[in-house]
């Protein structure tokens, strides 16, 4: 596991493709905390790091969009298979490996709240309660760029989709606010994510069955409670939608308030891609 580790970190600094990305992240960080904290005299460095975690949706894709489509495209994930280690290993060292490149360019970041310290009061608690909170973000959003990844022999692909889902989870709250609370429109909402969800199975386990079978009875469920208890559904996916928002919780640590159910929800989305990974690269590996 650690020569995986070792492996992959080496891949992102062996070419300019690590440093480019980090400088990008970090002139960008600097510009904004320049703009709000310096310049404008604000002292609240979690207003900067909620401004930043938009670049997460350019970062993430061109950080993870090689990690197992360059390895399928090459052939030379069949190397992975056959090392006598298991798999989820081989998907931790990796994921291991993307935290460690996102760590570098954090850990200048946090240099900037001492810095901010220097003019005037900074609650550093604060601050680094939401650096910790944008770490664990990130961490999340590595871990759909991972599992996107998985899931085609194209870099492109990759970085295409995983950028499409992150914009999507950074316009939840948005898109929320456009769903009608009426039962019918909530149904249809929900009809509409249980067939992604089955493309998503589909993808995963190859199998045509288990999909329309899922798909049946999520479909199933779905008309059931129209018919029985519409009630239930009206505002419900609207609801489910600011529940998901991954980066509108980011904006809780605004508040000078630690949100531990914050920390645990990026930890959980974190563990369920990582799950999904492993399982897309299990069925690769028997396929």
């Amino acid at each position: 596991m650690g020569a995986i580790w070792k492996r992959e970190l080496k891949s992102y600094f062996s070419g300019m493709t690590g440093y480019l990305i980090i400088a990008f992240l970090l002139t960008a960080v600097g510009f904004l905390f320049k703009l709000y904290n310096l310049q404008y005299g604000m002292p609240q460095f979690e207003y900067t790091l909620w401004q930043i975690s938009i670049l997460l949706l350019l970062f993430v894709p061109l950080l993870t969009m090689r990690t197992f489509s360059e390895e399928r495209r090459q052939k030379t994930d069949l190397l992975l298979y056959a090392l006598p280690v298991p798999l989820y290993r081989v998907v931790l060292a990796k994921y291991f490996a993307l935290l460690t490149v996102m760590a570098l360019p954090t850990a200048i970041i946090g240099l900037y709240p001492l810095i901010l310290r220097l003019f005037g009061q900074v609650s550093l608690v604060n601050a680094y309660s939401a650096l910790l909170a944008f770490y664990l973000l990130s961490a999340a959003c590595l871990a759909i760029g991972m599992f996107l990844s998985t899931l085609t022999d194209s870099q492109m692909i990759a970085a295409i989709t995983a950028f499409a889902v992150l914009l999507c989870t950074y316009l939840m709250s948005l898109l929320a606010d456009t769903v009608s609370s009426k039962p019918l429109a909530n149904a249809v909402c929900f009809g509409v994510l249980a067939l992604l969800i089955c493309i998503v199975v589909y993808l995963i386990t190859k199998n045509y069955l288990v999909s329309y079978i899922l798909f049946a009875v999520l479909a199933l469920g779905i008309c059931l409670v129209y018919l029985l208890k519409s009630t239930w559904l009206e505002g419900a996916f609207a609801q489910l939608l600011n529940t998901l928002c991954l980066f509108d919780r980011l904006s809780d640590f605004m508040n000078e308030t630690f949100d531990l159910s914050t920390v645990v929800y990026y930890l959980s989305v974190s563990g369920v891609f990582l799950f999904f990974s492993v399982q897309s690269v299990e069925k690769r590996r028997w396929s």
